[in-house]
C-alpha cells in the first residue's frame, strides 16, 4: 500500500488578495494523497471505509469513558512496537493498530521521512474551536469516533478575516465565509492531509481548517501525524 503512495521529495467569492488555485482533492482510493503535491491542491482527502464492528467496539469502549491519549515521535524502526502498545487488551485493539500502521507507513513513505510526530487523542471538547491556519508544511488528520475536522475552499474564504484579524467578530459573524454551506467536514474514517503555511510556495493558502463542535456525550478519538525531519 505505501509503495503506492511513493512520490517525490517535499520540495462571486469573498475578497481575497490571493488569486492562487486552491482546492480540494478528494477519492475513495488512498493514491489521492500523493495530489498534495500538486500545487493546485491544499487538501488531499481519502474517503477509507472503517469496519463497522471495529467502529461500534470503540466508539462503546469511548463512552463508557475510555480513552486513547499517546504523543509520540516515531521513526520507521519504532512505529509497530509502539503503535501495538496502544489500547492493550481491548477487543478492537488490533484493527486499530492496523489501522494506524498503515497510516503512518504511508506517511513516511509519502514524505520520505526519517521522524514523524504521532498523536492519539480523546476529546470531548473542540481542540481548536475557530478557523485557522496551520505553520506546518503539512498534517495527516483522521477520526475513528466522532465528527471529523472542518475546512473551507480557499476560494469561499476571507483570509483576511482569520482569527485575530477579525477583532472581536465569531467566525460566523465576522465574514470570514458566506455562509455555513460553506463549511466542509471529513466524516468518520476519513484521511486527510492538510497542507499548511510553510509547505515553500503556499505561503498565505494554508487550508482553513477547524476542530467540530462537539459536546461531552460524543466524544472524538482523533489521530494526527506531523512532518519533524
Amino acid at each position: 500500500m505505501a509503495q503506492a503512495l511513493a512520490a517525490n521529495p517535499l520540495t462571486e467569492s469573498p475578497p481575497t488578495t490571493d488569486k492562487r488555485l486552491k482546492k480540494s482533492s478528494t477519492s475513495l482510493e488512498p493514491i489521492v494523497l500523493t495530489d498534495i503535491y500538486n500545487d493546485e491542491c491544499n487538501i488531499a482527502i481519502w474517503q477509507r471505509h472503517l469496519d463497522d464492528t471495529f467502529l461500534t467496539s470503540l466508539a462503546t469502549f469511548v463512552k463508557g469513558g475510555g480513552k486513547l491519549t499517546a504523543a509520540r515521535q516515531l521513526s520507521s524502526d519504532s512505529a509497530e512496537a509502539y503503535i501495538r502498545t496502544l489500547a492493550d487488551g481491548q477487543p478492537f485493539a488490533p484493527q486499530l493498530h492496523a489501522y494506524i500502521a498503515e497510516l503512518v507507513d504511508m506517511f513516511i513513505c509519502l514524505f520520505e521521512a526519517n521522524t514523524i510526530g504521532f498523536r492519539l487523542s480523546t476529546l470531548d471538547k473542540a481542540m481548536c474551536p475557530r478557523f485557522h491556519v496551520d505553520r506546518v508544511p503539512c498534517r495527516l488528520v483522521t477520526t475513528f469516533v466522532g465528527p471529523g475536522s472542518q475546512w473551507l475552499e480557499h476560494d469561499n474564504t476571507d483570509r483576511t478575516m482569520l482569527g485575530h484579524k477579525s477583532g472581536a467578530l465569531t467566525d460566523d459573524h465576522s465574514g470570514l465565509y458566506r455562509t455555513a454551506q460553506d463549511i466542509q467536514t471529513l466524516e468518520t474514517g476519513d484521511v486527510a492531509i492538510l497542507k499548511g503555511e510553510l509547505w515553500q510556495g503556499n505561503e498565505n493558502a494554508g487550508i482553513v481548517h477547524r476542530s467540530p463542535p462537539v459536546s461531552s456525550n460524543q466524544p472524538r478519538v482523533v489521530m494526527t501525524l506531523d512532518l519533524i525531519d
